[in-house]
């Protein structure tokens, strides 16, 4: 019953089990105002009808904005479009129990000082999975640097292109995207998509670009992330940071969700940057092509800001993490491959 209520939007407020009792069907629920008690009874064991557990659960229904109800039905679209995606993280929490499900925090942008790096192995990635985050970094005056990993070439909405084309016009939209959003700087690598490697020239031109910016902030795609570009962004990463003095760490790597989910412990709300987050998308007219990325954005964000309860309606979910933690949850993840 906890879960039917949690899914019907309702806050949990208290709940008491009283143990054995008669079988009946769900109480009528009593409310107060937006408080609700509700009583259920479930049977003691499946197929059983002879007794049962009651359980008595008080919750509250938030109070709703204009956009709650659309915001409302958003996240519950992406719950039932993106199941894989759902189960493939408590997948991955079940091999990562330290990283099991806790309280979230809004991410305080305030703290950071330093320049950001931002690793996007194709491009529209990084307005994907962490847009609205680098629009607010902007805003105060972070610089950002925009690493383009691969040319992005095998996009469907390439084919029928010429080899020409394939390699260059999504450096052409990325381009115009760094330049709408105020990015210090965009690097593109001329690197096929699809064949990102951790080749020792790669490796070492990943490291010169550490030297050169000195990030304290690194942004990457979740580990867990099926594409093979994604997966091996992060073991670009670690190989070039594992030859580096811990001195010249970033002081955080944050993951963020393109292909998958992450155990979110932080998130930013960016409600205030979802029109000019989309704006860019559109600059990526080779993406959007296939795929809707505004309308996978706008299911994703809503069902973030309602997984923390944070009172946006938008969110943008990471999970953070320091170097050594990277590296060790990035060589897990490479044995269990």
């Amino acid at each position: 019953m906890k879960l039917l209520l949690e899914n019907l939007e309702f806050q949990m407020l208290s709940t008491q089990s009283y143990g054995y009792a008669p079988p009946g069907s769900p109480g009528k629920p009593d409310t107060f105002g937006n408080v609700v008690t509700a009583i259920a009874r479930s049977p003691l064991l499946p197929g059983s009808y002879q007794g049962g557990n009651t359980l008595a659960a008080t919750c509250r229904k938030p109070e709703q904005t204009a956009d709650t109800f659309g915001a409302r039905t958003r996240a519950a679209h992406f719950r039932h479009e993106q199941r894989e995606l759902i189960d493939a993280l408590e997948q991955w929490r079940g091999k990562h129990p330290a990283l099991a499900p806790g309280k979230s925090e809004k991410l305080n942008l305030d703290a950071l000082n330093g320049p950001v790096l931002v690793l996007s192995p194709h491009p529209d990635d990084e307005i994907i999975g962490c847009g609205g985050t680098l629009i607010s970094l902007i805003e105060r005056g972070i610089e950002v640097t925009i690493l383009q990993l691969t040319d992005g070439g095998t996009s469907i909405g390439l084919r029928g292109h010429s080899e020409e084309e394939k390699r260059t016009v999504r450096f052409v939209e990325a381009r115009t995207v760094a330049d709408l959003l105020g990015a210090k700087e965009l690097i593109t690598w001329p690197i096929p998509g699809e064949e990102l490697s951790n080749a020792p020239e790669v490796v070492a031109d990943m490291e010169k670009v550490l030297d050169r910016i000195r990030p304290e902030w690194i942004f990457c795609p979740f580990i867990n992330d099926p594409h093979p570009d994604h997966y091996v962004a992060n073991t670009l990463l670690a190989d070039a940071l594992g030859r580096r003095s811990s001195g010249a760490h970033p002081s955080s790597i944050l993951w963020y969700q393109v292909w998958s989910l992450v155990p979110s412990n932080v998130y930013v709300p960016v409600d205030a940057a979802m029109e000019q987050k989309f704006h860019l998308l559109m600059q990526y007219e080779t993406g959007m092509k296939p795929v809707d990325y505004i309308r996978f954005c706008k299911d994703l964000h809503a069902y973030d800001a309602r997984q923390h309860q944070c009172g946006a309606t938008f969110a943008e979910s990471f999970l953070q993490v320091d170097t050594p933690s990277f590296l060790a949850l990035t060589a897990q993840q490479v044995e269990q491959a």
